[in-house]
């Protein structure tokens, strides 16, 4: 491979590199983001019961995972980083070798012209001529030779200023290298500090499994109580559109809300999610699981809740014994819920779009958080939200 060839490949892999290295630090920003979150969150359930060390161990498991994939990031970072570098030192020798290959042509270029005495008086060695050809040959030669020697000057000063610069890129390359380096080796020793903690928060909450069942019961008869509303709700408004004919706005919003499966907005603006769809063992409970309807976002303390999509206000409920109030937002034959919260802007009827904001978390006071439960259903079906909101990890 001739040198301009490689210098192409060069550039071309500089390309490449910078853009996957610009994705993955895009990647590792986002990701401490959350972290920051996830800390504030955990700072939060400090100090408080047994179910806020409950609460603490969900956020602590998250940023646990949060902080091993920051960590599987930052690898990528710095292997990226020793290509870009092996390629730079490429290319450094590559140029190295061009300015003497460069530098020796000039040599003989130069030995040749003061044999032929050029340097001296090009006007002697032109009028030395025996014949009008024979000038005519000498004047171009000397052309020649002086649009060389300056195209040959230009070459070497152009080469060496490439040297340069590589040589300064190489130096950057090698500190960015060393700061990954080291911020990798302080996520490792977080995240062994955060798998001590982890443990013993779950020693600790297996030494008070008598608290976490009674806690379990209460949440799991709730839980019924709440499908069950929902369910009953769902059923009324099933009835009601297979009794007539569907009219087109609810056909046009059924069909739209289907399409934007994956790139529903989140229904809080900064916050993690701590508790999945589905059945999940629970963390300390020996042949418990926990069966959970949507899922649950951790938020900003009496944090805004907003709609998801476009759609009408069917119903605003709250629950016996506490636990704030819920939203159901009807769009076609889907249906989203917020509960969890403590007061509610919007009304039964009222025709709502997507960003609208519902209403305020509400505070736990047992564990000092603000948790909003959201669920998705199609007709009389639970789907899993996570399908349906975009960016989840």
């Amino acid at each position: 491979m001739n040198s301009f060839s490689f210098l192409v490949f060069f550039l071309f892999s500089t390309s490449s590199f910078a853009q996957i290295k610009s994705k993955l630090e895009e990647k590792r920003h986002a990701i401490a983001s959350e972290i920051l979150i996830t800390s504030s969150f955990i700072d939060e359930s400090t100090g408080y019961n047994k179910q806020a060390n409950l609460d603490k161990y969900y956020v602590l498991k998250k940023q646990i995972k949060l902080r091993e994939s920051l960590v599987k990031t930052v690898k990528k970072e710095i292997e990226i980083t020793e290509k870009s570098i092996e390629r730079t030192n490429e290319v450094i020798q590559s140029l190295t070798n061009d300015i003497q290959i460069l530098e020796d042509e000039f040599g003989k270029m130069m030995k040749l012209a003061l044999r032929q005495k050029l340097t001296y008086s090009k006007w002697l060695f032109f009028l030395s001529a025996d014949s009008f050809n024979d000038a005519f040959k000498r004047w171009n030669y000397i052309r020649q030779f002086t649009n060389y020697r300056k195209k040959q000057t230009a070459l070497i000063v152009e080469t060496q200023n490439m040297l340069t610069s590589k040589s300064d890129l190489l130096g950057h390359q090698k500190n960015a290298k060393l700061k990954l380096i080291q911020e990798q080796q302080l996520n490792l020793s977080i995240l062994k500090n955060e798998s001590r903690d982890i443990n013993k928060l779950l020693k600790s909450l297996k030494k008070n499994n008598k608290n976490l069942k009674e806690n379990y019961k209460k949440k799991k008869t709730k839980r019924k109580k709440h499908k069950r509303v929902v369910e009953a709700i769902i059923q009324n408004e099933v009835q009601e559109a297979t009794s007539t004919s569907a009219p087109k706005p609810y056909l046009s919003l059924t069909g739209s809300f289907g399409k934007n499966k994956g790139r529903l907005p989140w229904p809080v603006k900064s916050g993690i999610i701590t508790k999945w769809f589905g059945r999940q063992a629970h963390p300390t409970l020996r042949k418990i699981e926990i069966e959970n309807s949507g899922i649950d976002f951790r938020t900003r303390k009496k944090a805004d809740i907003y709609a998801v999509f476009d759609g009408e206000i069917k119903r605003v409920f709250e629950l016996p014994a506490g636990g704030g109030q819920s939203v159901m937002i009807k769009h076609g034959e889907y249906f989203t819920v917020y509960s969890n919260l403590d007061v509610v802007f919007v009304k039964k009827g009222q025709k709502i779009k997507a960003g609208t904001i519902l209403g305020k978390a509400i505070v736990d006071i047992d564990s000092n958080k603000s948790e909003l439960h959201f669920e998705v259903w199609r007709k009389k079906t639970t789907l899993n939200p996570a399908d349906w909101i975009k960016n989840t990890n």
